[in-house]
């Protein structure tokens, strides 16, 4: 069986939230290069598997005018086919740099652009982004909302998250009444958007949202800001807030010192055990970046695990979960080739391993990008940011021993 080598996103089931733990041993697996996607795309920004079994996903450079693209393919890399080619920064109405990517309860695929739309004054000339939907077949394209800036947000960095109910939540990295990015929400339809928090940054509020939201199972919604917070690094914050943008408050303020992380970016993830699980970007001892859990009332954060850049990578990326508690998670950078690494954890903290070094092989990719996917029958896939030769994505699997 081939392995791939891209995005990391997780898919689990309900069992992921119910039974008993039992702490998981270090995974026994089998690491494998698919395909690389030499001039069709690169940096990819998004990948799920959908009900029909295919796998969705963006790329953030890539399509007819490299302003992004929308592709499927199967899960072993083949049958790839671009469903929508963006073209906002030369086209002015549509987005471009799509970024995100989620199946929506209607089947159809929805998703945020960071740049597009019409210019937004001198500082935007390529527009303040989109929201968009697009179907399976690659049918009815629309775009749902353009970013104006002011008030109403501008640079949507995250995905989106769909509540019970079809509603859309998503964050823009700047814009609102205090110019530190925004929450909103809007129908299926694009209609009813609504602001329903304004970041203001400084000791009470977070600034600068880069990653997608996560709905609990508790309905509200969680997520992180890059920087704001009352420490004096301004490092960024880990926040709740009800959907309808009510009772927000800060769980966390990250600090500039080595005892902790700095400027958390990828989404958090709800594990069975009611915790949240996420990564920062910089920060622990030796600044290569952290994961770490909280409660979802704030209390009981810890640091699981500080990179330490040379032997387990520097910059990780947001975290999936494995129904028997094992995290896998990507670093973008270091490690002992140079070119990030893919590493294991459990939910208590301990085991972690590094399960691949990115660059043993200038034909394999480099620097793996955005989050994992466990697919339905438990490989996981992923894929890199470019392949040292033509600087193009790459894709690849990973098989564990029980599998086989």
């Amino acid at each position: 069986m081939r392995n791939i080598g891209v995005v990391l996103l997780l898919a689990f089931t309900s069992s992921a939230f119910c039974g008993c733990y039992k702490p998981p041993a270090i995974p026994d697996s089998r690491y494998e290069f698919v395909r690389t996607f030499d001039k069709l795309g690169s940096e990819p920004t998004a990948l799920f598997q959908s009900k029909d079994g295919f796998l969705y996903g963006t790329f953030k450079n890539g399509g007819k005018k490299w302003e992004g693209a929308v592709f499927k393919m199967q899960p072993d890399g083949t049958g790839f086919e671009v469903l929508h080619h963006f073209t906002g920064y030369r086209a002015g109405e549509d987005g471009s740099w799509p970024v995100g990517l989620i199946e929506g309860t209607d089947g159809n695929l929805y998703g945020v652009t960071q740049l597009g739309g019409p210019p937004v004054g001198q500082l935007h000339v390529s527009g303040g982004g989109t929201i968009f939907r697009v179907s399976k077949e690659g049918s009815n394209y629309a775009v749902l909302h353009r970013f104006a800036g002011g008030a109403g947000g501008i640079e949507p960095w995250g995905g989106l998250a769909q509540g019970g109910d079809g509603t859309l939540y998503g964050t823009t990295l700047e814009g609102g009444k205090h110019e530190g990015g925004t929450v909103f929400k809007l129908k299926s339809d694009g209609s009813a958007f609504a602001i329903i928090h304004h970041f203001a940054g400084g000791d009470d509020d977070g600034a600068r949202p880069m990653a997608e939201l996560t709905i609990g199972c508790d309905g509200v919604l969680y997520g992180a800001t890059d920087s704001g917070g009352k420490t004096s690094g301004r490092n960024g914050t880990v926040f709740r807030m009800n959907s309808d943008g009510s009772e927000f408050k800060v769980l966390h303020h990250f600090p500039s010192g080595k005892d902790d992380g700095r400027m958390p970016r990828g989404r958090l993830i709800e594990a069975h055990d009611g915790i949240l699980y996420g990564t920062t970007q910089s920060g622990g001892e030796h600044d290569g970046g952290t994961v770490f859990r909280i409660k979802k009332d704030g209390s009981g954060y810890r640091v699981m695990h500080e990179f330490n850049s040379d032997a387990d990578g520097m910059g990780p990326n947001g975290l999936a979960l494995r129904a028997d508690g094992t995290l896998f998670g990507t670093t973008e950078h270091r490690g002992i080739h140079g070119h990030g690494t893919l590493f294991s954890l459990n939910i208590k903290g301990t085991g972690f391993a590094v399960l691949h070094p990115f660059g043993v092989d200038q034909n394999e990719g480099a620097n793996p990008s955005g989050e994992l996917l466990l697919t339905s029958d438990g490989t996981l896939l992923g894929m890199t940011m470019r392949s040292q030769p033509e600087n193009s994505a790459t894709f690849f699997n990973v098989t564990f021993h029980d599998q086989e």
